[in-house]
């Protein structure tokens, strides 16, 4: 099984909100969910891009999807997040959150850690990701602890669901690959 973070393809603009950094906000829950807190935060876009975008991943771990994403992505996330309101242009645009925080789901031994201070606990980021597949079983999206990594991750299975609905600007990117 191949497991992918998720980017977006240049040339599109992204969304952002002046009042709020949203990508520090939800590092504040760790993956747990936020929508007790959630206000109705208004984004805007930011660049000259194409607006005519499914995905923004600028505030991730919190993902902008179009509504018309959205829509078809609310049964297949619901399980493993929370979709949050936005104010956004032409009301087009609906968060997610990811809250699948799989604890041991990355494998110390085989990933490539960069350490900052490996006796304490301590690392800079995660150099090369190795996973271990009984712990992640057919989750098609999770998390692992905020110490190693805040990027949200996507099996191959997802990415395939995306690719055949044709949308916009979304580009994956691979991060291990298990034969198990």
């Amino acid at each position: 099984m191949k497991y992918y973070i998720l980017k977006a393809k240049d040339g599109y603009d992204w969304i952002w909100s002046e009042k709020i950094e949203l990508r520090s906000y939800s590092m504040d829950y760790d993956g747990m969910p936020i929508s007790n807190d959630w206000k109705k935060f208004e984004v805007d876009y930011v660049d000259k891009g194409r607006r005519d975008f499914d995905i923004c991943v600028a505030t991730s771990p919190i993902f902008i999807f179009s509504k018309h994403a959205a829509d078809f992505l609310k049964d297949i996330l619901a399980k493993y997040g929370e979709f949050l309101p936005l104010k956004s242009p032409n009301d087009n645009y609906i968060a997610y959150h990811c809250t699948n925080l799989i604890q041991n789901a990355l494998n110390l031994e085989n990933s490539k850690i960069d350490w900052l201070d490996e006796e304490e606990g301590w690392i800079n980021g995660v150099l090369k990701y190795s996973f271990n597949k009984n712990e992640i079983n057919d989750n098609l999206v999770f998390r692992i602890p905020g110490k190693y990594s805040y990027e949200t991750f996507f099996s191959e299975a997802f990415k395939n669901l995306i690719e055949n609905k044709n949308f916009k600007a979304f580009v994956f990117s691979e991060v291990f690959q298990s034969n198990i």
